[in-house]
């Protein structure tokens, strides 16, 4: 029924655009066709927090602006006094004078509904999918909306960057102690060496995200074997008969027999898949970069296990809680309800609608775990988790290691890489439940937030890690998924335009057993498509939900819809817009390069630092106003020549375009790169020019700085930490 609708109203909106003076007569055919698009677009962005509604449709509507100049006759008529609900306030920024005579919400839900028509028609009719031999052969002859750079990951002015820095050497001997499927005992080999060993365990009893207490002590000898795990955290203490002393925090997994019967008394969808889901990221890590510094994990993710590696995955926000956060719940951060500690009414995280719930309720036991807890993502900024938000997390384990830090080789525990840790405790979380479907997410920071080269100590163990999960049989029941939240964003390779590139392009693979491809071959087939298409977070998020409810999964994606599975077909039509991207961090964008003494460019990276100054205003007794020093990169938005000269649909079916308008543009995109005196601070931001007003507006989630402040904003560090990268103390004068 719905595809009779549209086609309905595709033939409706040509003959109105052959004829003008039919919009009056149809007036209330078009009414009716446009509540019917509205309530798609609706049906697709409520949320259940009813307050973000109004956000999220005007983000919805907002490419339909851009595409207001395609139907220039719509524009002449006035609405009837009835269509006076619709109120100005829809109104994109900067619309034109064509906007001025038709109230804007009703010009950009006639354009919703011919943009949703035609590509609808397009999609049923003038298309079919490739098949699988088609994908591998590489035939796919498509134009794709979005197409990102082909980047070269050996790029000389790139490679001069990278170094091997070998293995990692924790200079200990081995552990004294070993923790194996819920059993602790004492290495063999250790107690042979040193004579008779006696241990004592301290477990460590969460109270917050914050803190923790000492809990039971258990005492362990080489003598008695081994003795149970008691809980998944502990500090241990060990003596030797030879006098020697040892001593570590561990971590391990404790079978939660509550867990299991919740598992098990849990009510699965009927058509759940069953499949465990191991999701393990690295903070940082590019597309490209993770094939120069993990080059054995990499073949063996993509040559043994057939990985698909998403190479038009693209971020949608800046740092690591723009990316998780909508993967983890499938909304933006500002969709949610607040949780920033700062703010009076904040909630804590728990709150939040994350995956893990919904695996949870469909009889999964959940883990968690992030190293780094003093930059973690539920509690830098965000107020964190008062309840445990899965069965097994550990952040507890975390604090307790920062605190003994010193006490050990740099980035190791013991004679364990501290990378490796995180590692062992999933492989740990596996072995405690193999009678029940497990969903884990683990990322791990420490090596590759903020050094480009450290990284690559963790290759060799990630490789085996996961020859370990495959050999095992781990992995013959697991969607595995290696991640990274974002490219480098704080190197000297930031700066160049191919590192920029590469911030807006991370890692992102998913490999699957061989048999789901079997059981569900047009999933698969999709997948293998989707490689090469536009995906975003909210897109992974959709993925996770349709493990649950795979009939539910459509072949090919809503072009509308801003999560997508990746199990459908992503929409070759799909734009930055349409996936919720804005331009300043979609890799899609075709820029060209304006010289640095533009009068336009100084004129822009001077609004940059006006609106920073504004940000720093109500501090200024102690925040010193920065001043442009130069201007490194300037860059101008190529619009698409297509759309700016497209003037109607020239056939009956709107397959044929009628290119003869000239449509003047009046809102300008720039991105500009400029550095900033006193505090030599280098500023990247997108900023849009009103030609018609003659104004630049610049926002602040469009505004990132590219070398670090490292202490010169320590006079507002904890009292005002948005602005940090902004804020040089005068103190420093």
């Amino acid at each position: 029924m719905i595809y009779k609708e549209v086609l309905h109203m595709q033939k409706l909106l040509i003959e109105i655009g052959k004829a003008p003076d039919r919009m009056q007569a149809e007036e209330t055919n078009v009414a009716s066709s446009l509540e019917h698009w509205l309530d798609v677009l609706e049906n697709d962005v409520l949320t259940p927090y009813k307050s973000q509604i109004e956000k999220r449709m005007k983000q919805a509507l907002t490419p339909i602006h851009y595409l207001a100049n395609m139907c220039p006759k719509f524009m002449g008529k006035r609405l009837s006094s009835e269509q006076e609900y619709i109120a100005e306030e829809w109104a994109p920024a900067g619309g034109g004078s064509m906007m001025r005579v038709v109230r804007p919400r009703f010009a950009a839900l006639v354009l919703a509904a011919f943009l949703a028509a035609l590509c609808l028609h397009t999609l049923l009719f003038s298309r079919r999918s490739p098949t699988i031999e088609e994908i591998q052969r590489g035939d796919e002859a498509i134009e794709l909306a979005c197409k990102h750079p082909d980047l070269d990951y050996r790029n000389p002015l790139i490679l001069k960057h990278i170094a091997d820095l070998g293995d990692l050497d924790c200079k200990r001997e081995m552990d004294w102690v070993e923790i194996y499927k819920g059993v602790v005992s004492i290495n063999k080999i250790i107690a042979k060496r040193h004579g008779r060993i006696s241990c004592t365990l301290t477990y460590l009893n969460r109270v917050d995200d914050f803190s923790s207490v000492k809990g039971r002590t258990d005492l362990l000898t080489s003598d008695l074997g081994s003795i149970p795990l008691q809980g998944d955290y502990f500090h241990v203490k060990c003596d030797a008969k030879d006098g020697l002393k040892w001593k570590n925090t561990m971590a391990g997994v404790l079978r939660n027999e509550t867990a299991v019967k919740r598992a098990n008394a849990a009510v699965a969808p009927e058509h759940a898949t069953k499949l465990n889901v191991l999701m393990f990221g690295l903070d940082s890590m590019s597309r490209l970069h993770y094939m120069r510094k993990l080059p054995k994990t990499y073949k063996y993710l993509t040559e043994v296990l057939k990985a698909s590696v998403l190479k038009g995955y693209n971020i949608v926000g800046d740092g690591t809680p723009q990316a998780l956060i909508p993967m983890l719940t499938g909304f933006s951060e500002p969709e949610l309800p607040e949780t920033r500690k700062r703010m009076e009414e904040a909630n804590y995280v728990n709150v939040y609608p994350f995956a893990w719930k919904n695996f949870s309720e469909s009889g999964y036991v959940t883990a968690y775990a992030e190293d780094c807890p003093y930059t973690g993502v539920f509690t830098y900024r965000l107020k964190g988790f008062d309840q445990l938000p899965t069965d097994h997390y550990m952040r507890s384990f975390y604090l307790e290691v920062d605190r003994v830090m010193k006490e050990h080789a740099k980035y190791c525990l013991g004679n364990k890489p501290r990378h490796l840790v995180m590692m062992d405790w999933l492989r740990h979380f596996y072995n405690a439940y193999p009678d029940v479907p497990k969903f884990a997410f683990g990322f791990h920071g420490e090596l590759s937030h903020d050094d480009y080269n450290l990284v690559g100590y963790a290759d060799s163990d990630l490789e085996r890690f996961l020859i370990d999960l495959n050999e095992s049989g781990i992995l013959n029941n697991t969607l595995l998924v290696l991640l990274s939240d974002h490219g480098h964003r704080f190197s000297s390779i930031r700066e160049m335009q191919q590192g920029k590139q590469e911030e807006r392009l991370p890692f992102f693979a998913l490999a699957l057993p061989p048999w789901f491809r079997e059981k569900y071959p047009g999933m698969a087939r999709n997948l293998m498509i989707n490689e090469h298409r536009l995906v975003t977070p909210f897109d992974i998020h959709a993925t996770l939900m349709s493990l649950l409810e795979p009939q539910n999964v459509p072949e090919m994606g809503h072009l509308l819809h801003r999560s997508i599975s990746v199990f459908s077909e992503i929409p070759q039509e799909r734009t930055c817009t349409l996936a919720a991207i804005e331009p300043h961090w979609c890799a899609c964008l075709s820029w060209a390069k304006l010289p640095a003494e533009d009068p336009i460019a100084s004129e822009v990276s001077r609004a940059v630092v006006d609106f920073i100054n504004r940000l720093t205003e109500p501090q200024r007794a102690v925040c010193e106003p920065l001043r442009l020093r130069e201007v490194t990169r300037a860059e101008k938005m190529q619009p698409n020549r297509a759309l700016l000269k497209f003037r109607k649909n020239a056939d009956r079916d709107g397959f044929v375009g009628d290119f003869t308008d000239d449509t003047r543009l009046t809102d300008v995109l720039y991105q500009v790169q400029l550095r900033a005196d006193p505090s030599d601070a280098l500023y990247e931001a997108s900023v849009r020019h009103d030609t018609t007003t003659k104004t630049f507006r610049v926002k602040e989630d469009e505004l990132s700085r590219v070398n670090m402040y490292a202490g010169q904003e320590h006079c507002i560090h904890d009292a005002y930490p948005n602005l940090r990268k902004y804020c040089y103390c005068k103190t420093q004068l």
